[in-house]
């Protein structure tokens, strides 16, 4: 299992800032443009509020999850990796928000700046309507003050997404862009088109929007073990979350407890990196 860590001390000018005062003054040797600028205020914010007000919805609604963060003693930092710009003599940096722990450790994306009041008085907004397709538990557990999280997998978990927890709702890739045969692809379509909520608006069967919640495996890397994908209907209010079962989607299943079934699965992961999960006994065939 990937060490974050180790990596960190292993690699010469890594840097891993918990403090949000370290966030206000350029890296070493860096001088950082408006995006990287605006992308270090929402991290230095992030890190002023803290793992308890991120994941404070989580302490009720996800329990198992929130008590894994802090039996694991969880902590809150920023991770820096240098590299050298070839149009700049300076040094630009990968950073980003992450959960370490002594075990395992996670990606996590800021969010949004939205509150409670926005996902009330905004409804039409897309992204309220994202935010509105999982269920209430899980929506404000891991995307009300973040926009989700990735196991961190290897040493390219600064710009590649890994999920193996529930990513982020505005970079959400399509149930259907992941690596597939022809055949593969239309056996997807129509199972998906079979099931899809007739009631959303503007649905026709050329605007499928069945989202990736999380795969437990890293697709990025091709790994051979398929894995299983959740995924959900964008936009739709029914709020239903499947099971693909090794990327198959003739074995579709429905999770019939999906706010516990996640709150299991995520705890897990969090206390032992462990992706692999028993989602066939908690759900039914479709």
């Amino acid at each position: 299992m990937f060490n974050l860590i180790s990596y960190i001390r292993s690699t010469s000018g890594a840097l891993f800032i918990d403090d949000p005062l370290e966030l206000e003054k350029p890296f070493p040797n860096e001088f950082p443009d408006d995006i990287t600028l605006k992308i270090r205020k929402k991290q230095e914010k992030m890190l002023n509020k803290g793992l308890e007000w991120i994941f404070e919805k989580a302490k009720t609604q996800q329990p198992k999850f929130y008590q894994a963060l802090i039996d694991e003693k969880f902590k809150l930092a920023v991770v820096a990796v240098p590299f050298e710009d070839p149009f700049s003599e300076s040094l630009s940096y990968y950073s980003a928000l992450c959960l370490v722990s002594e075990k395992v450790s996670f990606r996590l994306e800021p969010g949004i700046d939205f509150f409670e009041d926005d996902i009330l008085n905004r409804p039409k907004d897309g992204w309220v309507r994202l935010f509105n397709s999982l269920p209430t538990e899980i929506a404000s557990s891991y995307y009300l003050r973040a926009d989700g999280m990735d196991l961190i997998r290897d040493e390219f978990f600064l710009n590649l997404y890994m999920t193996g927890m529930p990513g982020s709702l505005t970079a959400a890739q399509s149930a259907l862009n992941i690596p597939m045969s022809k055949s593969m692809k239309k056996n997807a379509k129509d199972k998906l088109t079979s099931i899809m909520d007739k009631t959303v608006e503007d649905c026709n069967t050329d605007s499928l929007r069945f989202n990736i919640l999380l795969n437990t495996e890293n697709q990025e890397t091709k790994s051979n073990n398929a894995g299983t994908m959740l995924i959900y209907e964008a936009f739709s209010p029914l709020k239903k979350i499947f099971v693909v079962p090794e990327m198959d989607f003739n074995k579709l299943r429905l999770l019939t407890d999906p706010v516990q079934a996640i709150d299991s699965y995520t705890s897990q992961v969090l206390m032992t990196g462990e992706t692999k999960f028993d989602f066939e006994s908690v759900s039914v065939k479709v």
